[in-house]
């Protein structure tokens, strides 16, 4: 996904000059602490030594990370437990990426756990994520999305009526906008409404199966994703 957000140059007329110090694009998604667990060597017994690895996940640790790197300031919006949040803004620093966290009520926390399966290169994967609702952007992550040039939203799973209202108030405040949908949102009847909402949607081809099951042709599938969507996006 690429957006045309220049390097330097002045703040963009929609912003207020106090809010220039903010990131010019957010991304608003699921935040997540991933735990990568190797096995060093097999002992008899239940605890087995491992070379865990501990850093930031969620598909806005990757996009942003490119955008900083190209010298475009990023920001991440999401939701932690209280626990993690001071945890996952430490780990994404060095990235150049700084997070706009609310803090969960109900103190869930994000994390993902992979452990080899037995089989070279695969992992067992157990997640168990914390759904950012449109409640959760007020304050910090408020002030950080009228100051954005650009926003990119997704993937959220299963949508429902708040991630759908979401949508529309992402969409409504920045001069560009993005859009990884869930593959359940792929499927819910309000993805075509949604996604015209947005400059650009990107999906893989996986993921584009899920809008016609009856075929595996690439361009027919794009053919597909086009009609549903319009013309206007990209």
């Amino acid at each position: 996904m690429k957006f045309r957000i220049e390097r330097k140059g002045a703040v963009g007329d929609h912003v207020d000059r106090a809010l220039a110090n903010y990131p010019r694009l957010v991304w608003l998604t699921s935040m997540v602490i991933d735990l990568f667990a190797s096995p060093i060597r097999r002992i008899a017994g239940h605890k087995q030594p491992a070379n865990i690895i501990v850093r930031p996940g969620g598909s806005g640790v990757n996009g942003g990370r490119v955008a900083s790197t190209e010298g475009v300031s990023c920001g991440l919006i999401g939701v932690l437990g209280p626990m993690l949040a001071e945890a996952y803004r430490t780990l994404v620093a060095p990235l150049g990426l700084k997070t706009f966290t609310t803090i969960r009520a109900d103190g869930l926390e994000s994390i993902a756990m992979a452990f080899p399966n037995g089989e070279p290169g695969t992992y067992e994967q157990y997640i168990q994520r914390s759904k950012v609702r449109e409640e959760d952007v007020h304050g910090e992550a408020q002030l950080a999305l009228d100051a954005a040039e650009a926003a990119v939203v997704g993937p959220i799973a299963d949508p429902d009526e708040d991630t759908i209202q979401l949508y529309r108030r992402i969409a409504a405040s920045v001069p560009l906008k993005g859009l990884l949908p869930h593959e359940t949102l792929l499927s819910h009847e309000c993805f075509p409404e949604i996604g015209e909402l947005f400059d650009y949607v990107q999906i893989n081809g996986d993921e584009a199966r899920r809008l016609d099951s009856s075929t595996d042709d690439v361009d027919l599938l794009a053919l597909r994703f086009r009609h549903l969507l319009g013309d206007h996006t990209e």
